[in-house]
């Protein structure tokens, strides 16, 4: 059932957009400006974002409201969560704004609502190593029904879909250099870990399926790790961990050798490569979302935090008990297939922690 909060009443305020931190609102403006093609095509249209509190699909939303604020696009967005508490939270600044409705619910349950989907950014997953290794069996449960329900749903109302995947669906690669989007590699799976990219090359393929058999315009984007302003302080995540260590003048703790090669995207390259991927993208493929520039092992990307943000120290403390961690891995990727569709990326790494920690200071 479509649910709105008690607060969602009303035209949007004049300045909710100028109550989001100075560094994301360059973003949001350029992002319109850059994409106001991609903007276009969901003018008069309903666009359903799954997943809709995580960073990405957050920050996607933003730019969907900004968007159409600007160019007048008169679409809508529904947003689903699962959280009425942590969304209201998220989206202060929109509450009151008739252009987002929110949906609560699992989406391992049929969506039920009547109203006729036009796109679906499907974003929901979790991502939380604990949890993964936790409740293996509910989550992988909770993708996999999740992605047969936003399917059935594109089906029957012939929406494009965009799905979130990820770059741990390639496992340990087998390729030497750079790893292309048809380069899987190995992913164990008796490793409990491992249900997340086990749980993400399904979906990969139930997407392929419905593209062949239903003629479903599904495409899938490989995600690097991505961050950027929007990014919250209290994010677990290990670029956040730097950055909150950095500020506050403590050594950089890796919990891992730091070995392993990590792929990384600018936030708003990244929405601007989803938004161009839901227009143009071919169905049921799959096209990964990276700056190749960024490849760096998470020790040198810990080393150039500290010392260009913090104390200059790195500390290696490798815990007794598994954390969850994905595995070592040498990965990486090639954005050669985006790029052909026009897409390009602006910030290297060194840039992306630059703006995410100017980002934190004006708060």
């Amino acid at each position: 059932m479509l649910e709105k909060s008690s607060k969602c009443l009303g035209e949007i305020k004049v300045n909710s957009f100028h109550e989001l931190n100075s560094v994301l609102l360059e973003d949001l403006e350029y992002l319109s400006n850059e994409s106001k093609e991609d903007f276009n095509q969901f003018e008069g249209k309903t666009i359903m974002v799954t997943g809709s509190t995580g960073l990405v699909a957050r920050v996607l939303i933003y730019s969907l409201l900004f968007a159409n604020k600007k160019f007048n696009l008169n679409l809508q967005v529904l947003a689903i969560a699962r959280n009425k508490k942590k969304a209201q939270k998220k989206y202060a600044n929109f509450l009151d704004n008739s252009a987002l409705k929110f949906i609560f619910q699992d989406i391992s349950e049929p969506f039920q609502f009547e109203q006729k989907v036009d796109f679906i950014f499907h974003a929901a997953a979790v991502t939380d190593s604990k949890t993964l290794i936790k409740i293996p069996v509910e989550v992988f449960e909770a993708q996999s029904l999740g992605m047969m329900n936003i399917l059935a749903l594109a089906k029957k109302d012939k929406a494009k879909v965009l799905y979130f995947s990820s770059m741990e669906i390639y496992g340990q690669p087998f390729t030497n250099g750079q790893t292309e989007e048809h380069d899987l590699g190995f992913v164990d799976p008796l490793v409990i870990r491992n249900g997340y990219p086990e749980a993400k090359r399904a979906n990969e393929f139930l997407a392929a399926a419905y593209a062949q058999e239903f003629n479903v315009q599904v495409v899938n984007a490989r995600l690097a790790q991505t961050f950027g302003p929007g990014v919250d302080f209290d994010d677990s995540r290990v670029f956040a961990q730097f950055i909150r260590n950095a500020l506050q003048g403590k050594d950089l703790i890796l919990h891992t050798d730091g070995s392993s090669l990590g792929n990384y995207c600018y936030l708003r390259d990244t929405i601007a490569a989803l938004l161009l991927l839901i227009n143009c993208g071919n169905a049921g493929e799959s096209y990964n979302i990276v700056n190749e520039k960024t490849n760096v092992s998470i020790k040198q990307m810990a080393e150039m935090v500290s010392t260009n943000f913090g104390n200059g120290r790195v500390i290696i403390d490798i815990p007794d008990e598994d954390m969850g961690y994905a595995p070592k891995v040498n990965l990486h990727l090639s954005g050669e297939k985006l790029r052909a569709l026009g897409w390009h990326s602006n910030f290297d790494l060194k840039q992306m922690f630059e703006r995410t920690i100017s980002s934190f200071k004006v708060r």
